[in-house]
């Protein structure tokens, strides 16, 4: 029982402990951790992230339920970054991923976006925010 014990008072620093590493690749790489696992956990063997080279940079936007449907795979988008306050400003960007799950704020519901910058014509940091336009064919 004693054993036992010792075992799950582990487990609870282990845990404690995992809050503070995540896998990133900002500068070299687009990473990927592995959606197969189960609570976050990989079985022994398997891979917990495959990181892809990739020198453009991401932009991750959260998009209302109603508007999620508004976004086309490979459409270009814009960005308008905070970081750069003139309007003229917008970065080219293209989504290439809607993840599943929705994400609850209050009585509204948020998809994650994912996008590729296409053109940086200024140098954007990393952990940068501002927001997402897209335009809207009405009527066709």
């Amino acid at each position: 029982k004693q054993h036992l014990k010792n075992l799950k008072q582990d487990l609870i620093l282990l845990e404690e402990e995992q809050k503070y590493y995540r896998i990133v690749a900002p500068y070299d790489g687009l990473c990927i951790t592995n959606s197969d696992s189960v609570h976050g956990y990989n079985t022994a063997g398997t891979a917990a992230a495959v990181v892809h080279r990739d020198h453009k940079k991401l932009v991750y936007a959260y998009f209302r339920e109603n508007d999620v449907g508004l976004i086309k795979e490979n459409e270009p988008c814009f960005f308008r970054s905070n970081q750069y306050p003139d309007t003229e400003k917008l970065f080219k960007i293209v989504p290439y991923e809607v993840k599943k799950d929705r994400s609850s704020y209050g009585d509204n519901c948020y998809y994650l976006v994912k996008f590729r910058v296409l053109e940086e014509h200024k140098p954007l940091r990393i952990d940068s925010t501002g927001r997402v336009e897209i335009t809207v064919n009405m009527g066709k």
